[in-house]
Order: C-alpha cells, then sequence, then structure tokens
C-alpha cells in the first residue's frame, strides 16, 4: 500500500505537529491528520539533502584547509 508523508500544522493542538513528527496517511485516503484532522502539509524533499551536502562540503574545505597548514607550519616553522 502507497503512503502519503506529511506534516501537521496544527502547533497549539496536536502532538504530531509540536513534535515535528512525520505522519504517514495511505495515499487513497484524506491528506489529514489522523489526531487532530486539520490538513496535513507536504514534506520538503530537499531540503535536508542539500543542507547535508553543503555541509559535508564546508566540513572537508575545512579539514583540507588544516591539513594543508598543518604540512606548511611542519615544513617551514622550524627555521
Amino acid at each position: 500500500m502507497a503512503l502519503r508523508v506529511g506534516l501537521c500544522t496544527n502547533i497549539l493542538y496536536c502532538s504530531f505537529a509540536s513534535a515535528r513528527q512525520d505522519v504517514q496517511v495511505p495515499a487513497d485516503s484524506k491528506f489529514i491528520c489522523p489526531q487532530c484532522g486539520k490538513p496535513l502539509s507536504d514534506m520538503p524533499v530537499s531540503t535536508g539533502t542539500a543542507r547535508t551536502r553543503i555541509a559535508v562540503i564546508a566540513g572537508g574545505g575545512l579539514a583540507l584547509t588544516g591539513a594543508a597548514l598543518f604540512i606548511v607550519g611542519a615544513l617551514f616553522g622550524h627555521g
């Protein structure tokens, strides 16, 4: 059975929304929260992936910069 995943936006009155928990509903049913009955919003698909990719690139850049500074310091720091 196919499922749709969404987020409830009823933060004040729904524990799924206040916990930012993914809500799964069958694809053939209404796209509403099973706890409070309010409409669900679609999950953003690429936001987490893009942020993860940026974090990995930034971390790799910092690691390479640190390694280069260490090597330069080891070669020329003992003069």
